[in-house]
C-alpha cells in the first residue's frame, strides 16, 4: 500500500495541543506512514508520537478559521488538536481515519519496524513451541491421547493451528467428517487436562439445523473423549437459549439429548459477544461523567460492563468446578463459532485452576494457545473496539473482557500472581497497536502465510527482557498450589479504574522527586501488603469452601 496516497496534508505549523493535566503547547503536527507526530522544541516534554492503528475515533469541529479535532485512543485517552485553516484540518482528520483503519495488518506498522530499542535476550518466536506445549498438557498419557497433524495443511480449518490434541483412537477420517459438522470446521479438541486427568474441550457448535441432522463422526469422537468415565459429559453452550435456537434456522444448532445420550447440555446465557462494543461505549461515556455528574451509579451500571464481567466469571467457575471436583467431569465449551466466549471461558477456568497460568511464562503460553494458535481474530475484532460511532459488524473489545476478568481474580487473590496488573495494562496497549507482531492477523494459517515470524519482532521478546520485568513482577507474590474460587457476587467485583478511568484523574503527582517517594513508600508497605493478601485468601477459602465438593 502506498501510504502517502492517504496523506493529503503531511505538515502542519502552530497546530496547539491540548492534553488533560498538561499546559496547552503549540507546536508541528506530522503524519508519516504509520504515526501521529507532534513536536514543540521549546517543550520537548511534550513531543507526541501515537500510532494511527492505536486511535479509535477523530471528531471534529470548526470554528472560524480553526478546526478542532479530538481523538480518542483505544485505552480511552483522548486530546486536542486546534489547526489554523479549515482545509488542513479537514485533510488531518481524513487522513488520520482511514491510516487507523487500515483492513489488512500487512500493511501495519510491524511489518515496518526494524530496530529494537531494547537487549534482546530471547526469541519470543521461539519461546513456545507447539508440540512441547501440548505434550506438557498431556502429560505423557500417549496411550490416551496424541497431538496430531491432521490440520497441518489447514485444509481441514483455517481457524485451528497445524497441530491440535485428540484422543489417541480418533482417525483422520472421523475428525474430517466430525470438522465437516462443525461451524468452521472447527472440531472437538482437548485444549487442557486437568491434575485429575479430566478434560476441558473447545470447539464450534454442530450444524445440525431444524432438520435436526447427524454426524456419526461426530458422535463417535464426543464418546471417545468420556472413555474411562461413568458419569455424562457436560457441555458448555456460551450462548443464550435463544440465540442457539434462532441458530438452528440459519443451519446452526446445538448437541441433542438423542445424538448424544453421553452428554448433557447446559446452556449459560450470555450475551452475544458483538454486544460488548455497545457495552464498552455506554460505559466510555459513563466515565466521561465520572466527575461532574450525579448519575455515574446509574450510567455505570446500565453500560452492562460489570454485569457481562460476572456472567463470564460465573460460566469459568462453573467450568472449574466441574473440571476440579471429586472425580471430576469433562467438559466441552463452546458457543457459535467457538473464537470468543469459548475462550475467554477455557482460559479463565485454567487460571483458577492451575498455578502455573498465573506466572508471567504461564500467562504468556496460556494466551499463545488459547487465543494465537486458538485462532481468536484480533485484527477483524480491534480495528475498532466500539467508542466509535461508526460501528463495525466484527469489532468487539473481547480479550479487553477477558483481561478485566483476570484483573477481578487478580484483585481478590493479590499474592496469587506472579505479575501486577501493569502487565495486563500493556497488554492492552500492544494488542490494539504495536511494533510487535504477536497480535497481528486472526489466525496461524494467515501469520504464516505472511510469514510474521520473520519478518516482525515478538512481543514476548520485549516483555521478557529484565527491564520490562522488573516493571511487571509482583513483589508480594507467593507460589499457590490451589485452585482459585473467586466471589462474584455484585460488591465484589470492581470497575478496573487503572484501565476505565486513567484518562479522566490526575495521579495527584507534582514532580519526579515526588513520585520516587511515593514508589520508596510503596515499597515498605510491601510486607504489610503481603501479610494482609494472606489473611484475604484464607477468608476467601473459608467462605466459599463450603460451596465446592473439594478444595486442594
Amino acid at each position: 500500500m502506498e501510504f502517502t496516497e492517504s496523506i493529503k496534508t503531511a505538515k502542519v505549523d502552530n497546530v496547539v495541543l491540548t492534553k488533560a493535566y498538561h499546559v496547552k503547547t503549540m507546536g508541528t503536527l506530522c503524519l508519516t506512514s504509520h504515526h501521529l507526530l507532534f513536536a514543540n522544541r521549546a517543550a520537548p516534554d511534550d513531543e507526541m508520537m501515537l500510532l494511527y492503528m492505536f486511535i479509535e475515533h477523530v471528531d471534529k469541529k470548526f470554528s472560524g478559521t480553526h478546526g478542532v479535532l479530538t481523538i480518542i485512543t483505544k485505552d480511552f485517552l483522548s486530546f486536542k488538536l486546534k489547526i489554523p485553516g479549515q482545509e488542513d484540518a479537514l485533510n488531518v482528520a481524513d487522513s488520520i481515519e482511514k491510516l487507523s483503519s487500515l483492513e489488512s495488518a500487512a500493511s501495519y506498522y510491524p511489518f515496518f519496524y526494524n530496530r529494537l530499542n531494547f537487549n534482546l535476550k530471547q526469541n519470543g518466536w521461539q519461546l513456545f513451541s507447539m508440540q512441547d506445549e501440548y505434550k506438557k498438557i498431556i502429560q505423557g498419557q500417549s496411550d490416551r491421547w496424541k497431538i496430531s497433524d491432521v490440520n497441518a495443511k489447514h485444509e481441514v480449518t483455517g481457524t485451528y493451528p497445524s497441530y491440535v490434541i485428540t484422543p489417541a483412537a480418533a482417525t483422520e477420517e472421523m475428525i474430517k467428517k466430525s470438522a465437516h459438522f462443525r461451524q468452521g470446521g472447527r472440531f472437538p479438541i482437548l485444549c487442557y487436562l486437568h491434575n485429575n486427568k479430566v478434560p476441558l474441550l473447545r470447539s464450534s457448535q454442530p450444524l445440525n439445523g431444524n432438520n435436526n441432522k447427524k454426524s456419526k463422526e461426530d458422535q463417535k469422537l464426543m464418546s471417545l473423549y468420556l472413555t474411562g468415565f461413568t458419569t455424562k459429559g457436560i457441555i458448555i453452550d456460551t450462548r443464550q437459549s435463544a440465540s442457539a435456537m434462532s441458530q438452528r434456522g440459519r443451519g446452526g444448532g446445538y448437541e441433542t439429548e438423542a445424538h448424544y445420550p453421553q452428554w448433557k447440555r447446559i446452556p449459560q446465557n450470555m450475551d452475544h459477544p458483538y454486544t460488548l462494543s455497545d457495552s464498552l461505549s455506554r460505559l466510555y461515556e459513563a466515565c466521561c461523567d465520572s466527575k461532574t455528574s450525579s448519575s455515574w451509579l446509574s450510567k455505570l451500571e446500565s453500560s452492562g460492563w460489570l454485569t457481562y464481567v460476572q456472567e463470564l466469571l460465573l460460566a469459568s467457575l462453573q467450568v472449574a468446578r466441574l473440571l476440579h471436583t471429586k472425580g471430576g467431569t469433562p467438559v466441552l465449551v463452546h458457543g457459535e463459532k467457538g473464537i470468543d466466549c469459548t475462550l475467554q471461558v477455557t482460559s479463565l477456568a485454567q487460571i483458577l485452576l492451575t498455578p502455573e497460568c498465573r506466572t508471567i511464562k504461564g500467562f504468556e503460553s496460556l494466551i499463545t494457545r488459547e487465543w494465537l494458535w486458538g485462532g481468536h481474530p484480533f485484527t477483524e475484532r480491534h480495528v475498532k473496539i466500539g467508542v466509535s460511532p461508526a460501528k463495525r459488524k466484527k469489532q468487539t473489545p473481547v480479550f479487553l473482557m477477558f483481561l478485566d476478568c483476570v484483573h477481578q481474580i487478580m484483585h481478590q487473590y493479590p499474592s496469587s500472581f506472579e505479575f501486577t496488573e501493569d502487565f495486563l495494562l500493556l497488554l492492552t496497549n500492544h494488542v490494539y497497536a504495536s511494533e510487535f507482531g504477536t497480535f497481528l492477523f486472526n489466525n496461524e494459517w494467515q501469520r504464516g502465510q505472511a510469514k510474521l515470524t520473520d519478518k516482525t519482532v515478538s512481543l514476548w521478546s520485549y516483555i521478557n527482557t529484565d527491564e520490562v520485568l522488573d516493571t511487571i513482577t509482583n513483589p508480594i507474590y507467593e507460589y499457590n498450589k490451589h485452585s482459585l474460587w473467586p466471589s462474584i457476587s455484585p460488591q465484589s467485583l470492581v470497575l478496573w479504574t487503572s484501565f476505565f478511568l486513567r484518562p479522566f484523574k490526575s495521579i495527584g503527582v507534582d514532580s519526579d522527586s515526588n513520585l520516587n517517594s511515593i514508589i520508596t513508600e510503596s515499597k515498605k508497605e510491601n510486607v504489610m501488603l503481603k501479610e494482609k493478601a494472606k489473611a484475604l485468601q484464607m477468608e476467601y477459602l473459608k467462605l466459599y469452601a463450603e460451596n465446592f465438593n473439594q478444595l486442594d
